[in-house]
């Protein structure tokens, strides 16, 4: 890898085209874009190198993201592209008069 690097983690049932449109994405900020799955050994990532990592999928892909990128401080984007919308979303606070 090399000096502004995105990393993208995901599952194996995320969508392709979101990956592809992500690292696009980065791609098109001139940064160089690595791919990794759900389970991958962290020792295979150079972390001094990546300066942000992009977790797509549900919250199994963002807790992998959280026990992957914590050693090195790296950040963590979680994009939720999950299915089961765990924890469940919350709906805006109503004002009252």
């Amino acid at each position: 890898m090399s000096e502004d690097t995105v990393l993208c983690l995901s599952h194996s049932e995320v969508d392709d085209a979101l990956v592809e449109s992500a690292s696009a994405v980065a791609a098109d900020h001139g940064k160089h874009v690595e791919s990794i799955s759900v389970g991958a050994d962290r020792d295979q990532v150079e972390w001094s190198d990546v300066d942000v990592t992009v977790a797509l999928g549900g919250d199994g892909t963002f807790l992998e993201g959280v026990r992957l990128t914590a050693p090195s401080a790296t950040p963590l984007l979680a994009v939720n592209a999950g299915t089961r919308e765990l924890p469940r979303p919350t709906q805006p606070l109503k004002r009252f008069p």
